[in-house]
């Protein structure tokens, strides 16, 4: 079950990434926030990928760092380049704000990943502890958020889709990761 939860959250992780491609901006500042939003998204699907399907290529905390360091690039980017005003009015904070979400969940599912590995080699290991309901906190949070947006009337389709798989992706991961 978990898999599939784990397979699921990659595969609408995707569909958000490609909406979020789709809202290609053509105003000048916006653009580059728009390419950092992109970089952050593909951070999240190469470490939920690692981690889903074992791949190895990055420690856990490796992946957080770098999601960390893509949110607060793109957070910067979106606040720099358009100003007080203008910052948060596009997918660029979702985006930022997603990544933000997203490591404690990794750090979990790559704790669950070693966990299962040492499982099989026969150790006894509880791979969440009790403090694992307390990642659905700020994913619960971050989905609430996405569907707000996702629900607001006058939105491009793109960035609709892009909130919305987002958020459904997030809380698969968050359901994964306690699962």
């Amino acid at each position: 079950m978990s898999d599939a939860l784990h397979l699921a959250a990659l595969v609408l992780a995707a569909a958000g990434t490609c909406g979020l491609v789709a809202a290609v901006e053509r105003r000048r500042g916006r653009r580059l926030v728009w390419a950092g939003s992109v970089v952050a998204s593909l951070i999240m699907i190469g470490a939920m990928s690692d981690i889903v399907f074992g791949l190895g290529i990055a420690h856990p905390v490796a992946w957080a760092v770098a999601l960390l360091a893509g949110s607060v690039a793109v957070a910067v980017g979106e606040r720099a380049m358009l100003g007080r005003a203008d910052a948060g009015r596009g997918p660029a904070v979702h985006t930022a704000i997603g990544g933000l979400v997203v490591i404690p969940l990794v750090l979990a599912m790559g704790e669950y990943q070693g966990a299962q590995d040492a499982a099989r080699a026969g150790a006894a290991v509880h791979a969440h502890g009790s403090s694992g309901a307390l990642l659905l906190l700020p994913a619960a949070a971050f989905v609430a958020w996405s569907a707000v947006l996702l629900a607001r009337a006058g939105r491009p389709a793109r960035e609709r889709i892009q909130h919305g798989a987002m958020g459904a992706s997030t809380m698969l991961m968050a359901l994964a990761a306690l699962g």
